[in-house]
C-alpha cells in the first residue's frame, strides 16, 4: 500500500502536470518548479512531515533541533509545502511558524511563503503569515506580488463563478492593510486590476477601485485594465459575458473620472 507521504507526492505531481500544461493569458508566471519524486524527501523528514500533515512527527523533529529553514533540492523549505499540500493543516502551519522560521526565504523563482499562501492557501493562511511579519510588498522574479497571486490563482476553477466570487477578497483586504502595492506591475506590465478585469472578477475590480487602484495604467501592450476585459470573449458563457460587460462599464466610468480629475 502506498504510504500517506508517497500518495501526497503523487497527487502533487499530478496537479503540477496539469498546471504546467495549462496557460491563460491572464495568469502571471505559473508555479513552475521541478517535480519531486517520492524518494526526494527520504533524507528530509521535516519536509515529509509537513507534506503529509503529520503533526506528531513534525513536533518531535522540531523539538530535536531539525532546521525548519532547510531547503530541499528544489529550493523549498517545509513551510512552502505546508501552504500548498492538501494533507497539510492549520496545526502544521502554526508549528512551523512558531519555529525560528525565515519568512524571507525564496524559491528559485523568487517566491516566498506568502506567495504560496496567497496562491493556494486560505484567508487564514495569509493572515497567519502577515501577523508573523511576512512582506506583503515582496515581488518574485516576474514582478508578481502576493496581491497578484491572490487574484490570479486563489479563485474558483469555473470561469462563470469569477464575477460572483472573484479572488479571495478577505486576503486581498488583508494584504492592502499590510501595505501591498495596489498598482504594482508584473513583468507583463499588468497591475492587480488588469488581472481582475481580465478574469471577469467584478467584485474584485470594484474592491480595487474603491481602494484607489489606478484605472488608466497600461500594460506592456499599451492596454488599460478595461481593454483586457475581452480576452475571454471566446468562451461561450452568458454569465461571464454579463460580468465582463459590467466590469467594462465600471472601468469606463473610472477612467473618465480619473482623466477629469487629472485635467483639472
Amino acid at each position: 500500500m502506498m504510504s500517506k507521504i508517497n500518495m501526497t507526492i503523487k497527487n502533487f505531481l499530478l496537479l503540477f502536470f496539469v498546471l504546467s500544461n495549462t496557460t491563460t493569458s491572464s495568469s502571471p508566471a505559473l508555479f513552475e518548479i521541478e517535480y519531486p519524486a517520492a524518494a526526494d524527501h527520504a533524507n528530509a523528514p521535516l519536509h515529509a512531515a509537513a507534506i503529509a500533515g503529520d503533526t506528531d512527527t513534525l513536533k518531535q523533529l522540531l523539538e530535536h533541533g531539525e532546521n525548519p529553514n532547510r531547503q530541499d533540492r528544489y529550493g523549498l523549505p517545509p513551510l512552502f509545502y505546508a501552504f500548498f499540500m492538501t494533507h497539510s493543516n492549520e496545526t502544521t502551519k502554526k508549528q512551523l511558524l512558531n519555529a525560528p522560521i525565515d519568512l524571507k526565504s525564496r524559491d528559485s523563482h523568487g517566491r516566498t511563503a506568502l506567495s504560496y499562501a496567497t496562491a493556494w492557501g486560505t484567508e487564514k493562511d495569509v493572515a497567519l503569515l502577515l501577523e508573523k511579519g511576512a512582506n506583503a510588498a515582496s515581488a518574485d522574479n516576474y514582478g508578481t506580488t502576493p496581491l497578484h497571486y491572490a487574484i490570479c490563482y486563489n479563485t474558483p476553477p469555473d470561469y462563470a463563478s469569477y464575477g460572483k466570487i472573484g479572488g479571495n477578497i478577505g486576503a486581498i483586504r488583508n494584504l492592502l492593510e499590510h501595505h501591498a502595492p495596489i498598482d504594482a506591475c508584473d513583468t507583463q506590465g499588468k497591475t492587480p486590476l488588469h488581472h481582475a478585469a481580465q478574469l471577469g472578477q467584478l467584485h474584485t475590480v470594484l474592491f480595487l477601485l474603491a481602494n484607489n487602484a489606478k484605472p488608466c495604467t497600461t500594460d506592456k501592450q499599451g492596454r488599460t485594465a478595461r481593454q483586457t476585459t475581452r480576452d475571454l470573449n471566446g468562451l461561450e458563457n452568458d454569465n461571464l459575458t454579463y460580468y465582463l460587460d459590467q466590469i467594462d462599464s465600471y472601468l469606463d466610468k473610472a477612467e473618465k473620472a480619473w482623466f477629469k480629475k487629472h485635467a483639472e
